[in-house]
């Protein structure tokens, strides 16, 4: 049987340059503790400097722009002695409003300013590596929505085949510079995964689809690994050699990136197996299809049938339950209610009829049939 595990990803988010242009954890941008001034040319008032005006600081640190009753005060520009510089708005000798940081390597920070911090709408440009961040920010981290591009160095064979760049992205969701809540990630290898986020790795509700190896994956995903319920679909070995699309496809449970639980797979053959997994393979009450129409029902372990079911016919067809069961897994609402319950078996005791038959209605429920019609049946079997 075709292997389910997905093909390992690459990091969701490469490492950051370590250099003082990096997106640091803690978000410190350089501040204006120490503002002695040393000296002072420019626009005075009451002995104050006010209005446009240049002075230096203890520490070496430069200031030209706007004066306000002795502080820095509208728009201006800032210069530490270590070669970071900051131009745009002031407020009372804070850095609060609309400007730019520049740092010596040639990274870049534009946008909204808080006390010092990047905070609210803006975009940093790493000078290394290639990253961008444009989007919201809190106290100098990323905060609310936000995209994160990395853009990858091409090796001289794709530059050849015509390929100018490659970039993966993260777009959604942050919460204290980490990905928290709904977000899409694009990795380089074209492999993508759209759902949400918690401490930047795949949690709740999200799909992930592998380019190159045609798999795919919707479901429950808790701490970066399936588990929950969830449905995979990747293509056949042979998929390649045949003439149609060929595909398997698994809907069930997961846990710990492995089948487990109760699920139905769908053989690219056409067989089917519908019952319990554990580790990835049948284990527990199931029920096998194969591709000739034949059916065989009973205990598995290990992929294997260890017990047939003695409601079988003795046929290799299984009885009537096989032919509920049958049935209700080729309706999607009644398996997910069966898989919710964590007893396909019993829903279909539940709701067999008297000859084997399982009517669901559009909510994918379970109902027996009128009375009028199960008589119609029985008399219509008599006359057979």
């Amino acid at each position: 049987e075709p292997e389910a595990k997905p093909e390992s990803e690459p990091p969701a988010t490469p490492a950051a340059p370590a250099t003082a242009s990096a997106l640091e954890a803690d978000g410190q941008e350089p501040s204006l503790i120490f503002v002695i001034i040393e000296q002072y040319e420019g626009e005075e008032q009451d002995g104050l400097p006010h209005g446009a005006g240049a002075a230096r600081f203890a520490g070496r640190h430069r200031y030209e722009g706007g004066f306000a009753e002795g502080r820095m005060h509208g728009e201006g520009t800032y210069t530490w002695a270590d070669g970071v510089v900051y131009s745009g708005a002031f407020d009372q000798n804070e850095i609060t409003g609309e400007g730019t940081y520049e740092w010596p390597d040639g990274s870049r920070y534009t946008g909204a300013v808080l006390k010092g911090k990047r905070h609210g709408e803006g975009t940093f440009t790493c000078a290394e590596g290639g990253v961008t961040y444009a989007g919201g920010w809190q106290l100098g981290q990323r905060h609310g929505a936000g995209k994160l591009t990395f853009s990858e160095e091409l090796s001289e064979e794709l530059l050849y085949k015509g390929e100018k760049q490659r970039l993966s992205f993260y777009d959604g969701e942050w919460q204290h510079d980490v990905k928290c809540g709904e977000g899409t990630q694009v990795y380089p290898s074209g492999n993508q995964y759209s759902g949400g986020w918690r401490n930047n790795v795949k949690h709740g509700r999200g799909s992930m689809v592998w380019k190159q190896a045609r798999q795919r994956y919707e479901g429950d995903w808790s701490d970066g690994v399936m588990q929950g319920t969830g449905e995979y679909t990747w293509a056949s070995d042979f998929a390649d050699a045949s003439p149609f699309q060929m595909w398997n496809h698994y809907f069930g449970e997961w846990q710990a990136g492995q089948r487990v639980g109760e699920g139905v797979f769908y053989y690219a053959t056409g067989a089917v197996y519908a019952g319990g997994w554990q580790n990835d393979m049948k284990h527990g009450w199931g029920l096998y299809t194969g591709e000739d129409g034949t059916r065989v029902s009973g205990k598995f372990e290990r992929d294997r049938l260890i017990a047939p079911d003695p409601a079988d016919d003795g046929g290799g067809v299984g009885g009537d339950s096989a032919s509920a069961f049958s049935e209700i897994c080729e309706c999607p609402a009644a398996l997910l209610r069966a898989l919710a319950a964590h007893n396909l078996r019993a829903c279909v005791r539940r709701h067999q009829h008297r000859d084997g038959r399982v009517e669901l209605d559009r909510a994918g429920r379970g109902r027996s049939p009128a009375p009028g019609a199960r008589r119609r049946s029985s008399r219509a079997r008599a006359r057979r």
